[in-house]
């Protein structure tokens, strides 16, 4: 699962809950904050850091509203996943497809 690094543990929820195990990979790194610029003080913020503010707003929020819905569980998104889940769940899904073909 390739995806923004602000949208991954969302991300690897939403697969995990539908049983479908994923390597996550992080990509588009946002930092939280705008490097200071010296002798740049304003007592204002920046409008580069409201940005950052609605991407984290919009990731908790869509946290909120997934588990409301119940396309997520409890968890934060860092399930404990081991390769003999994966591959089992993987095995049941090949099966499934392999009957239906049939």
């Amino acid at each position: 699962l390739v995806t923004s690094a602000l949208h991954i543990p969302r991300s690897v929820a939403v697969f995990a809950a539908q049983g479908i195990a994923v390597e996550p990979v992080a990509c588009d790194f946002q930092a939280y904050g705008v490097p200071p610029v010296q002798g740049d003080f304003s007592p204002f913020p920046r409008q580069a850091r409201f940005r950052h503010l609605a991407l984290y707003l919009h990731e908790k929020i869509g946290w909120w509203v997934y588990r409301a819905k119940g396309w997520v569980g409890a968890e934060d998104g860092r399930r404990n996943t081991d390769d003999r889940g994966r591959e089992g769940k993987a095995e049941k899904l090949k099966t499934e497809m392999l009957k239906a073909e049939v």
